[in-house]
């Protein structure tokens, strides 16, 4: 240890061996004796020179305070040994070299001083001490200091300069457990790495690190294991000083000392302490005091006050306020190093009774609001003190002690110019009314009805702290506990004998005495597991197995009574901590959140526990319906009455309604629980229908819905409501996520929770008899969360369990595996469905020709296809699917060029980017690189740079809102990259090129934007959106508006979008006055523009026309001058009637005519004319005559075929358009059926009339049903169209091979059991119908070879 030395001063005649600071405006002043006192003592000075600590110990003038009959010089000489070695075993923690800015080496020193003052000033306690208690009381700050450096060293590894989250174990682990939970905020802020806030993570998290070992650490064993450690390395040497610092003595004070202080003067903590303690034995070789072998008295609890006092006006740093920490990180940060200097110099003052801090150089604002806040709390403290003492004579003497302290001699730092260096600052605060009555309202609790849940789970917390605690006495000798006790929650809902409406909640559980009535149910904001002795016992509790997790995070709850009720009542009986019943009961009335209210003694409870009553407010709700639509589970039996209705939860036993949606969670039809912990609650409940997650019992939502919670399908009618399909599972205990303040939602990501518990209870629902793992089940769960279906299935597969298809088909899932779509599979290629695999369960897929193979071969159904190729019978083991595959299968080619895409079917099947690309590789579906994704979880930056720009509510399809590899990146993605991703040209480029896209545009366009360019590139001319893409012309508009807009030359703003790569027409001279208005599509010279994506319609003409006042043929002119080409076909002025046969509207008419429609469904004019009168034969003439294309001629006279053709219920009419002239050979056949006639005399009639019939091979000869049957084979269900006459409203069009597209396998397998047709006939007779199909095994061969195969390592072939 360093000697600290010194000056000697002299004030009012006394020399102060040290330094003294003269304190501004102050009458009197005592001074600190911070530095090492003179070397004076009622033995005379020491013989030798002495180390700091054990100089200041032998020196202490605590020693004159002694009564002359007791003998200090034993008990001197041993404190000054236990100093040194105290000394020696703290430098060995080498504790400077960490780099610990809140690190204060004189704390001990000055904690020391403060004990001197207290009690060798004028007028202070007479303690009539005994040597052992100068002992304790002079090394109690050496004690305490070394403690916590030798704790703190040894977890020091943690590396307190880095808050990141890193999910690892042990000390790391239970560190960001402990700045994770309470503390964000202030971890966001220190890792902000901002240049002008350097060094911000270091100082906040030291900050963090000394909180989490006074806080997190103390009273666990880990504590008391290294204060017997430091015991066991100090000179004490005999029986004496081996029971003065046994931990319930010393070990006790050092506890104490980290307290805060309004925890110090709590009855129960008092209780702990021993009031008078006897030491017997003999000091360094001469027994008791004096010599005369007297026993030794040690006032622990007494010493316990006295320290705290003077720990407080000791000023320990990282223990003050957090106002300090709050201004760190910010552009004015507190400086440590003055913060050490002003509490270094600062000093109290007595001053009518009162302990006044001087302070009066303080560097920062928020130094003066520390230190303020922190005498507040003093003064709570010796008021606490003051009450303690008048009832315990032990305490009696500090009744002398000041009773108040003040902060008035705190000030602000002088400047250079002898002036405060700041005057005038603020402090961000809140009205404690306008913030209570905001608690109570819906702004933060959004329903009344909380106010319930609230109740229970205070009542839950009761009940599960007397549990623990019984159970921790069970294993205690002499314990009191009863062993038959069981938790109790009643609800109890009604009218009183004065008229007044109530609530009643009472429980059975923990209960309370005076000072968690006064200190934490009356407190908002403070919760009981945030006082130290409950976070002790729980430690103890814990080394003995016992946990208990509380429902309480936030301790604002009980404001929420106030919603519902203006009056509250309480009556608690508290359970002893050694189980006894005898606790006094008391009675609490509170008329509103201002009241003052009394704590009464009452002998209206017997048993421990509490009531809480509620006087009603109108309108409250009732208990039993809110209970019924929160409570899934209940720990401990609760009831609820109102009037008629009740409701009872029997403890550990789930209460899930079906099809009742008040009900906490739906969850129907068979249940089988999983595994129940310690005999409890079941944490899985596997469930027939619905699921859903609870915390402690009760329904919550999640806010993140990944992994197993992912993939639910926002089509699906349940979408809203199930987070989890299959099964309840309950988050308790060391699994409560966090939740808001509401407890509605759940904020953290509970996703790898819910999987280890669902993994952990799949083999009870395998072994289960209940039947409810099944096939059908195993799709209805698949459909909306397919991981959860996988787990299941690998559960089955471990069991080695059998299921049936619906078919009635038995597979071995560890064989084959389990597809959604085998069923539709193996049944459409038994001619029992048809071709399209469509279930009512999972959605319409249609998978290849190797997926059908591999389906069919592990299902034993591919005979017909072995016929073709015998080989089929000798492929081997193949590899078994899962149910997340069935999403995979249901992917078309073009999705599987979108990255984007992939990435968000990863999130819903549960698997990383990397595995999903690796299974669609392995299951022959693409050849796509897997390590181009990331094994985890996506940057979001990739997944906002891989988006098309689109929101899914513009495109047709989901995975169109992402871009494909297939397409070069368009300028638009770039831009959107640098704008909003605050990315550069080339790096988002190179974030690209991983996923294999074409970024050649990024190597010829600028890197780094201007805002003038932005400005140009952006289709609305704000620089922020709405870029061009490329792909179209810059309109002519945009490029002569935003030279406007810009001041930039018309020829410059070309060539600046030329260097992006756009196209763009260099303007004409200005044509008219109106040529911004005749260029933009509203007529109004601002975007949007003619031009560009969309066609020059003759509508855009009239209307330009119309709004410029200008002729037809001058705005033609305009736009092509511009290099537009608009559309200039005729304009009519049809007749009401001809309207009518065109579609368009029958009133009104515009000025510059009507525009013809393009083309029209033949159905739909065929009705017209027959509601006008018209003759068939007259119509194609007439809509030419109108301006319509019309390739169809009749003749003039129609024969009977004609008449039978021109039938306007003819499905062929529902499929022609009026400017088709290719009729299809499936409406060929499908009319000859209709019409009941020769196939070529109908083809020969339809070739007459203008149209062309696609060619097929051969001339069709065969009898009507025959007929059909090729018509059944040219449509993808193989049922053909419908056909119904008598609809005035369309069915749903028949799907239709493409002739374009490959016949797939599954097609011909289902035609072939649906017609009862070999394989190759299916092929001949669909060649016969013009349709290219290959032979059937070179098909069969194709797929072969892409089956998905068991890995080699798997294969035992």
């Amino acid at each position: 240890m360093t000697d600290p030395g010194g000056a000697n001063n002299s004030i009012n005649d006394t020399t102060v061996h040290g330094t003294a600071f003269q304190a501004r405006d102050v009458d009197q002043v005592v001074i600190n004796h911070y530095a090492t006192p003179a070397p004076t003592s009622t033995d005379g000075p020491t013989d030798t020179p002495l180390p700091g600590w054990a100089r200041e110990v032998a020196d202490s003038p605590l020693w004159r305070r002694l009564p002359p009959t007791r003998d200090p010089a034993p008990f001197r000489a041993a404190a000054r040994d236990i100093a040194a070695a105290l000394a020696g075993l703290h430098d060995e923690t080498e504790w400077e070299a960490t780099g610990d800015p809140w690190w204060d080496r004189s704390f001990p020193t000055r904690f020391h001083g403060q004990i001197g003052q207290l009690l060798c000033a004028e007028g202070a306690p007479d303690g009539d001490f005994h040597p052992a208690e100068v002992l304790l009381l002079t090394l109690a700050p050496y004690l305490s200091q070394t403690l916590w450096a030798r704790t703190a060293a040894d977890r020091a590894g943690v590396d307190p300069t880095d808050l990141r989250l890193t999910g690892a174990g042990g000390d790391r682990g239970d560190f960001e457990r402990y700045f994770d939970r309470g503390h964000e905020r202030l971890v966001r802020r220190a890792r902000l790495e901002l240049p002008e806030r350097r060094g911000a993570e270091s100082d906040i998290g030291w900050w963090l690190f000394h909180q989490w070992v006074d806080h997190g650490l103390r009273g666990t064993e880990d504590h008391w294991t290294a204060y017997t450690d430091l015991t066991a390395r100090l000179p004490l040497g005999d029986t004496a000083l081996g029971a003065l610092f046994h931990r319930r003595r010393t070990g006790q004070l050092l506890y104490g000392l980290r307290l805060s202080l309004g925890e110090m003067c709590r009855q129960e903590r008092l209780d702990r302490l021993e009031a008078v303690a006897s030491v017997t034995g003999g000091v360094g070789g001469i027994g008791g005091i004096g010599g005369m072998g007297m026993p030794q008295q040690v006032r622990v609890r007494r010493l316990a006050v006295l320290l705290a006092v003077a720990r407080a006006r000791a000023l320990d740093i990282p223990a003050l306020p957090d106002d300090l920490v709050e201004n760190l990180g910010i552009p004015y940060p507190v400086g440590l190093a003055d913060l050490r200097q002003t509490v270094e110099q600062a000093a109290w003052h007595t001053d009518n009774g009162r302990m006044v801090l001087q302070a009066a150089d303080c560097h920062h604002e928020a130094v003066v609001e520390a230190l303020r806040r922190h005498v507040g709390q003093v003064d709570l403290l010796l008021y606490d003190i003051r009450r303690a003492a008048g009832a315990d004579d032990t305490l009696a003497p500090l009744l002398t002690l000041p009773q108040r302290a003040s902060a008035e001699g705190v000030e602000a730092a002088l400047g250079d110019d002898d002036r405060p260096k700041f005057e005038s600052y603020g402090k961000f605060q809140v009205d404690p009314r306008r913030v209570q009555e905001l608690l109570m309202g819906d702004q933060l609790y959004r329903s009344p009805g909380l106010a319930i849940r609230e109740l229970y789970q205070n009542a839950l917390d009761a009940c599960r702290y007397r549990k623990a605690r019984t159970q921790f006495l069970a294993t205690r000798p002499g314990g009191r506990a009863r062993d038959d006790w069981e938790g109790r929650i009643r609800f109890e809902q009604g009218v009183g004998p004065d008229g007044r409406p109530y609530l009643l909640c009472e429980d059975n559980g923990i209960g309370m005495g005076a000072s968690e009535l006064s200190r934490v149910f009356a407190r908002a904001g403070t919760r009981f597991t945030d006082l130290t002795d409950v976070r002790n016992e729980r430690a103890h509790w814990e080394r003995a197995g016992i946990e208990m997790h509380p429902v309480s995070r936030f301790g604002i709850g009980v404001l929420s009574y106030f919603m519902i009720a203006d009056e509250i009542e309480v009556i608690t009986r508290r359970l002893g901590e050694d189980g006894a019943t005898s606790e006094p009961c008391f009675k609490v009335a509170i008329h509103g959140p201002h009241h003052v209210f009394r704590i009464e003694r009452s002998a209206e409870r017997l048993e421990p526990g509490t009531t809480v009553r509620l006087y009603l407010r109108d309108r409250a709700p009732s208990c039993v319906t809110e209970l019924i639509g929160l409570l899934g589970v209940a720990e401990f039996e609760t009831t609820a009455e109102h009037g008629m209705r009740s409701a009872r939860w029997a403890a550990g036993e789930y209460a899930l309604l079906s099809g009742n949606r008040a009900a906490a969670i739906n969850a129907g039809g068979v249940w089988v629980p999983g595994p129940a912990p310690d005999g409890g609650v079941p944490e899985v409940l596997w469930c027939e229908s619905g699921g859903g997650v609870l915390v402690d019992g009760i329904v919550t939502q999640p806010s993140r819905l990944t992994g197993v919670l992912a993939g639910v399908d926002p089509q699906h009618p349940d979408a809203d409501r199930t987070v989890l399909r299959g099964a309840v599972v309950n988050l308790t205990g060391r699994l409560v996520p966090k939740l808001s303040v509401d407890r509605l939602q759940i904020l953290s990501d509970i996703s790898g929770d819910v999987e280890d518990l669902l993994r952990s209870a799949a083999a009870d629902l395998a072994s289960s008899p209940s039947g409810l793992l099944s096939y059908r089940w195993l799709c209805a769960v698949a459909q909306t969360h397919p991981k959860v279906a996988d787990i299941i299935v690998q559960a089955a597969m471990a069991a080695d369990l059998r299921l049936r298809l619906d078919g009635g088909q038995e597979f071995r899932p560890a064989e084959v595996g389990c597809l959604p779509v085998d069923d539709g599979i193996v049944l459409g290629s038994s001619g029992a469905l048809a071709g399209r695999l469509i279930d009512d369960i999972y959605p319409v897929v249609r998978v290849s020709d190797h997926v059908l193979l591999w389906r069919l071969l592990a299902h034993g159904a591919a005979a017909r296809l072995a016929e073709v190729v015998p080989a089929l019978s000798e492929v081997g083991p193949l590899l078994p699917a899962s149910p997340s595959d069935g999403v995979l299968v249901a992917l078309t080619a073009t999705e599987l060029t979108r990255p984007g895409w992939i990435m968000e079917i990863a999130a819903r099947i549960g698997r990383s980017p990397r595995a999903t690309v690796a299974r669609a590789v392995h299951l022959g579906l693409c050849a796509l690189e897997p390590d181009r994704y990331s094994d985890g979880e996506p940057d979001p930056v990739d997944a906002a740079l891989l988006r098309s720009g689109q929101s899914e509510a513009d495109v047709p399809y989901k995975w169109a809102a992402w871009l494909s590899t297939e397409q070069p990146v368009p300028l638009d993605r770039f831009l959107h990259a640098y704008v909003h991703l605050g990315l550069s040209l080339r790096e988002a480029a190179e974030r690209m090129r991983a996923y294999g896209f074409d970024v050649s545009l990024a190597d010829t366009i600028p890197d780094r934007p201007g805002r003038e360019d932005l400005v140009l590139l952006s289709q609305d001319g704000g620089g922020e959106g709405g870029w061009f893409s490329g792909d179209h012309d810059v309109p002519p508009g945009h490029v002569l508006w935003s030279a406007g807009l810009t001041g930039i030359p018309v020829r410059e703003v070309c060539e600046r979008l030329r260097a992006y790569g756009l196209r763009v027409t260099d303007p004409p001279a200005p044509q008219c006055g109106e040529d911004l208005r005749l260029l933009s599509q509203d007529h109004d010279a601002a975007p949007p523009w003619l031009g560009g994506r969309e066609p020059v319609t003759l509508g855009d003409v009239l209307g330009a026309a119309r709004a410029c006042g200008m002729p037809v043929a001058d705005v033609v002119s305009v736009l092509a001058a511009h290099g537009l080409k608009p559309r200039v076909s005729p304009v009519v002025r049809p007749s009401q009637e001809d309207r009518q046969l065109l579609g368009l509207m029958l009133d009104g008419a515009h000025d510059y005519g009507w525009l013809v429609p393009r083309a029209r469904s033949w159905r739909e004019v065929w009705y017209a004319a027959d509601g006008l009168g018209l003759p068939p034969e007259t119509v194609p003439e007439r809509l030419r005559a109108l301006g319509m294309t019309c390739p169809l001629v009749l003749p003039e006279t129609l024969a009977d075929l004609d008449e039978a053709l021109l039938d306007k219920g003819l499905y062929l009419w529902r499929t022609l358009r009026t400017n088709h002239t290719e009729v299809s050979v499936a409406a060929l056949l499908t009319t000859a059926y209709e019409l009941d006639r020769p196939v070529t005399e109908i083809e020969v009639c339809l070739e007459s009339y203008g149209l062309r019939v696609s060619a097929f091979p051969g001339r069709h000869s065969l009898d009507r049903d025959g007929l059909w049957d090729d018509i059944r084979l040219l449509t993808t269900d193989l049922t053909g169209p419908d056909l119904d006459r008598d609809r005035r409203y369309l069915p749903r069009p028949a799907s239709w091979l493409d002739p374009a597209e490959a016949v797939p396998l599954e097609h011909l397998c289902a035609a072939s059991a649906k017609l009862g047709i070999p394989l190759p006939e299916v092929v001949a007779r669909l060649r016969g119908l013009g349709v290219d199909v290959p032979d059937a095994a070179h098909t069969i061969r194709a797929a072969m070879a892409k089956l998905p195969r068991l890995p080699r390592e798997q294969n035992p072939a």
